[in-house]
């Protein structure tokens, strides 16, 4: 954006108003499906979400440029490899990867914590990491007590060493939900 001047995005990049608001002081500007229509030569950025074909005849007729982050899989299944960020845990650059998979290793347990002290409910961990420490949450609405992951967080003492993949998100900083915990031997 910062070369090619205005991007447009059909609706919002991000359901996190602060990336938006960076994003729009670099010259990305969110339109609706109304504002495409009166669009002409511009480019626009379709989200992974998906458009109807009715996006792209528009496109294709008003000379628009997509930008499609849109993904389909026709066969078999996809694997996501996750982004090793260890070397950017408190780091700005570290939010470059929100929404992304990522993998932190050799991670120090330092707390671990039920929320309103109820098994069952989010697990909040506390890792170590070159002198800082890092919390981590266990959604229980995505990875909930029957599952792997949330046994193995949840049997963490504090001391162990752990590498850790999952989401990374933003809330009043930037978070990571866990998705899965290897403990090292």
């Amino acid at each position: 954006m910062a070369k090619s001047g205005s991007l447009y995005c059909l609706g919002d990049i991000v359901h996190n108003s602060n990336e938006v608001e960076r994003l729009q002081r670099k010259g990305l500007v969110t339109i609706t499906h109304d504002d495409l229509r009166r669009l002409h030569g511009v480019k626009v950025l379709l989200r992974a979400h998906g458009e109807p074909p009715e996006t792209y005849r528009i496109a294709r007729e008003n000379g628009i440029e997509i930008i499609d982050a849109t993904f389909e899989i026709e066969e078999g299944s996809f694997i996501a490899i996750p982004f090793d960020a260890t070397e950017l845990l408190g780091k700005d650059e570290l939010i470059d990867h929100q929404n992304q998979l990522v993998s932190f290793k050799g991670l120090t347990v330092e707390k671990v914590a039920y929320k309103n002290d109820q098994p069952g409910d989010d697990i909040y961990v506390t890792f170590g990491y070159n002198g800082a420490s890092y919390d981590f949450c266990v959604e229980s609405y995505l990875t909930g007590p029957d599952t792997e992951v949330y046994s193995t967080v949840g049997a963490l003492k504090e001391g162990d060493v752990v590498d850790v993949e999952g989401f990374l998100y933003w809330y009043e900083g930037v978070n990571t939900h866990i998705t899965a915990v290897t403990v090292a031997q």
